[in-house]
């Protein structure tokens, strides 16, 4: 569903917005296994969420 490059892609920018400074950026990125959460990113986003129907309505 999704690339591994556009997962990564994504945070590196979410980072970006959180850590302007370059230097610091880098540090927060090196303490990221960015391996292991593309997957688990793409894990989840292949798993898809039980839909609950809500009971419904009887009249007596």
């Amino acid at each position: 569903m999704f690339d591994g490059r556009k997962i990564e892609s994504a945070v590196r920018e979410v980072y970006s917005f959180l850590y302007p400074d370059k230097k610091e950026r880098k540090k927060a990125l090196a303490r990221l296994d960015m391996e292991t959460l593309v997957q688990s990113i793409r894990y989840r986003s292949e798993t898809l969420l039980p839909i609950t129907q809500p009971a419904p309505l009887t009249c007596p």
